[in-house]
């Protein structure tokens, strides 16, 4: 498993972009329809040969490249997410979720704490030295 990184933690907007943007592909993306015939018979006799028509649809290569991305990036977004509910202190879960998860700038971030922008900061440079 990789350790917790700030670059990490900074890439969870970029991903949650990312991802909507897959989804949207998805969406529009076309399946391949096949068609075919099988050809069998009962286990008991009279063995009698019948023809089946099977159809059926299966996801595109590029659909399928697409749900691989998807589940890694939903991956390292639980991740991040695992990473900052699982903080002690409740001020840091809220200050990381704000920064991280939310992508809120210093001074929102400050506000939603109760706290000026500096002390917001000195209380993120703490939680991210302890990630060294």
């Amino acid at each position: 498993m990789l350790k917790m990184t700030k670059e990490r933690l900074e890439q969870y907007i970029k991903l949650k972009k990312e991802l909507a943007s897959i989804q949207k592909r998805l969406e529009n993306n076309v399946e391949e329809y096949g068609v075919d015939v099988v050809r069998g018979s009962s286990a008991e006799h009279p063995y009698t040969e019948r023809s089946i028509l099977v159809c059926g649809s299966a996801p595109s290569r590029r659909s399928q490249t697409l749900m691989k991305r998807r589940t890694e990036i939903e991956t390292e977004m639980s991740a991040v997410e695992a990473f900052i509910a699982g903080l002690r202190v409740s001020e840091d879960r809220l200050l990381m979720e704000c920064r991280y998860i939310d992508g809120m700038p210093w001074k929102e971030v400050a506000y939603e704490l109760g706290c000026s922008e500096r002390t917001a900061f000195e209380i993120h440079k703490n939680i991210i030295n302890s990630l060294r």
